[in-house]
Formats: C-alpha cells, sequence, structure tokens
C-alpha cells in the first residue's frame, strides 16, 4: 500500500509530470486490465477492484507485470489506474491495450486518463448476457 500511494503523490506530483514529458524510455506496446469482484472480510463481503499492467517479449512471453488492488469505489480506484500507468509511461506508450469485460466504470476510467491512447478488446462475456446469443451457445436444459 505505501508504494500505491506513493505512485499516487508521484502522479500528482507538477515537476515529476514535467520530467515524465521529456522521459525517452516509452514503451511501444502496454496491456492493461482492470476487473471488480468481491471478497470474504471479516465483517462480511466487501468489492474489491484490481489491475495489471504488463508487457510481452518478441516471443509473446510476459516480460514486466504489476499488480494493483483496492476496496476503493470506482471514482477513487482511477487515481490508483492513473497512477500506476503513469509509473509505466501507460499516458505516453505508442499502443495501450485494455482488456476487460463491458463494465461501464471501466470503460469510464480509460477514456478518461488514456483517451487518446488507448485501443479496448472487450470480452464475450457481456454479449453471453444476451438471451438469443446465450441460447445459441449455452442450451437450456
Amino acid at each position: 500500500m505505501a508504494t500505491e500511494a506513493a505512485q499516487l503523490a508521484h502522479s500528482q506530483d507538477l515537476e515529476a509530470q514535467q520530467a515524465h514529458k521529456r522521459a525517452t524510455d516509452k514503451p511501444k506496446r502496454l496491456y492493461g486490465s482492470v476487473d471488480g469482484f468481491l471478497a470474504p472480510f471479516a465483517d462480511g463481503w466487501h468489492e474489491m477492484k484490481a489491475g495489471v499492467w504488463w508487457t510481452l517479449d518478441a516471443h509473446a512471453r510476459v516480460r514486466l507485470r504489476r499488480y494493483y488492488v483496492d476496496t476503493a469505489h470506482a471514482e477513487a480506484f482511477a487515481d490508483l489506474v492513473w497512477a500506476t500507468g503513469f509509473a509505466l509511461h501507460a499516458d505516453q506508450a505508442e499502443e495501450l491495450i485494455f482488456i476487460a469485460d463491458g463494465a461501464a466504470w471501466i470503460w469510464r476510467i480509460v477514456q478518461q486518463h488514456f483517451p487518446a491512447r488507448s485501443r479496448s478488446w472487450i470480452g464475450i462475456m457481456p454479449a453471453l448476457m444476451d438471451k438469443p446469443i446465450r441460447k445459441r451457445l449455452i442450451p437450456e436444459g
């Protein structure tokens, strides 16, 4: 958590942002993913949000992986998505690919912080919720 707090502070620092823009080690392609889930706590179930950033090498093997997780609501979690992405120059990547389901809060965060850089790959699960499609893919009975 201390690392995430430091990343949040660093991503909001004007001098850090100016140095960040001058950086030359910008990633060619960076992948990101965010999702929400329920987790048991001592006082009951709570919604969690988690994310990961990664890169691939020339053989499509994961080379860089950074995870982050929080119990914050989507608006506050957006700051953590930005801060962790800022640390990896996601805002300057030649190509930024987000892989996630169709949850509106996720795509609001992506558009808020990385509007010009991101390309989305939305998972198939929202389509499965459409009854005619679900019926063809998953026979009832």
